[in-house]
Parts: C-alpha cells; structure tokens; sequence
C-alpha cells in the first residue's frame, strides 16, 4: 500500500510542478488540475448523466418486475431464492434492451480516486509537500492549502497558525480537547457545502426515489469529510462540483432542444399531411 501511495504521490508531485512553473502560485495549481481532471473524465460524466436519465425512463418497468417477483411470507427458501434470481435475470435483460449500464454512476468517482489519494498526501504528508518548495507555506487568501477546517494535536505548530480557534479552551468537554477550528477555512467550507447540496438537489431532479434517497444519506458524510480535508482538497471538491453542475446543465439543457426540434418535426408532419375528404352525406328519400 504504501509503495502504491509513493507512485502515486510522486506522480501529482510531478503535475504540480509543471503546473507550478507556468503560474507560481500553488492554489492556481490546484484550479488548473481540477480542470484538467473535469476536462479527462467529462464524456464519462456525459454518459452517467445520460444512464441516469434512461434509469428514470424505465423506473415504472423495474417496480413491476419487482412486484411480479416479489417473495411472499409463506414462501420457502428455496422458492425465495428462485424469485430473486429470476428478478436479477429480468432486470438485466430490462438494463439491455435500452442499453443501459447501472454501475456507470460510480465510474467518475473511480475514475477520480488515485487523483484524490495522491492530492491527500501531497497535502498531508510533510514528506511529499516538502518536495514542492513553499508548499508547506502556501495559503490561497490567508487559508494554508494543507490544513483542514477541524484540526487535532499533534499538528506542527498548530496553536500558532493565525485564525486558529482552541475549541478545547471555549467548550470545556473531553471531546473538544485539542480539536481546533481553522477560521480562514471556513468561507471555502461553506462554498463546499453550498455547491454539494445544489448539486444533490439537481441530481435528484433527475434521479429515482431509491437513488434520492441513497443521495441524501450521503449529504451528511460529505459534509463532515468538508470539515477533515485539506483546504487544497477542499478546493478540488467545490470547483468539481461547479463544473459537475455546468455540465448537467449543459445536457439538460441539449436534451430539451433535440426534444423540441423533435415536437417541431412533429408537428411540421401533421401539417404537412392532406386533410381527409369530407364525408359524403346521404341525400334522404322523400316520401
């Protein structure tokens, strides 16, 4: 594991260095990553926004296959396991017929994660960011890239960072002690929440109740992971999650214009279509 870290620590060492030389200035660094990140994974972004949306289309079909298959209490185990199986063979023939692959929502966050690991250590590690001259000293508007919003002892030098609150010393609990509250990194903090929860608000838009719901049990961690990354990290996130929105926005918004061009079309057809002939009225007899 530890090899694995050095490779990959080595690696976004070697990218902030370049990156380094052109702007000198170790946050701008970070926004040129993000966006060289965004930039690489943007059609797989495309492709989940776009399963996504199919897996919305065809919701009413998977609850019915889910209740044509659903295990009654009188059933036995072995009648249980046959439902169960059946149902995974009926909901991936469903995934097939309208091409769509479930699993697609997780390839941008593991597409990310080497990215996210070595930018952790580079951040966190002394033995990494040292590597970088300056580093360990750069801040982006009095906010130090390499420490977090909720710090705890044995940090180097901690209590002597400027903006550095002792919750220990305000609230007095074992819990608090030696915990501390970096001030200078809370407008980043709040960018990072406020972006996070309109994104989950606009995915959920488009999402399944099951997935809303799997979304919103998530919205807390997020938040506490904003509370223990690096500052430099924190930066990632919530320029990701404004790039994360522009692109959903931009297919939304490609979407409704196919789809009107498609009414038009629509439209233009029935227009262009003869009127039916009038119908012939029969003449009465008289008597």
């Amino acid at each position: 594991m530890s090899a694995t870290i050095d490779f990959l620590a080595s690696i976004m060492v070697t990218m902030i260095s370049i990156f380094h030389s052109v702007t000198h200035t170790y946050w701008i660094d970070i926004i040129l990553l993000t966006m060289l990140v965004r930039l690489v994974i943007s059609p797989v972004n495309r492709m989940q926004t776009k399963t996504m949306k199919k897996m919305n289309e065809i919701q009413p079909q998977m609850k019915e296959l889910q209740e044509e298959f659903k295990a009654n209490p009188d059933d036995n185990a072995e009648e249980k396991q046959r439902k169960a199986q059946e149902q995974q063979k009926q909901m991936m023939e469903l995934y097939k017929k309208h091409n769509v692959n479930p699993f697609m929502s997780c390839f941008p966050m593991l597409i990310q994660m080497p990215i996210l690991i070595s930018l952790f250590w580079v951040l966190r590690s002394p033995r990494f960011y040292n590597l970088l001259p300056g580093f360990g000293q750069a801040s982006m508007f009095g906010a130090k890239l390499t420490v977090r919003a909720y710090e705890s002892a044995p940090f180097p030098n901690i209590e002597s960072l400027p903006g550095m609150i002792d919750m220990g010393s305000l609230i007095n609990t074992p819990f608090l002690m030696d915990k501390f509250l970096y001030l200078p990194a809370l407008p980043l903090f709040v960018v990072y929440i406020v972006t996070t929860i309109l994104q989950t608000k606009q995915m959920q838009a488009q999402n399944t109740q099951g997935q809303s719901s799997q979304m919103n049990f998530m919205l807390p961690l997020f938040l506490w992971f904003g509370l223990i990354f690096p500052i430099g990290l924190l930066l990632y996130f919530a320029l990701s999650n404004l790039f994360q929105m522009q692109q959903y926005a931009s297919i939304r918004k490609a979407d409704d214009i196919l789809k009107a061009k498609g009414d038009s079309v629509e439209i233009e057809k029935d227009a262009a279509k003869p009127p039916p002939p009038p119908k012939k009225r029969k003449k009465k007899r008289r008597k």
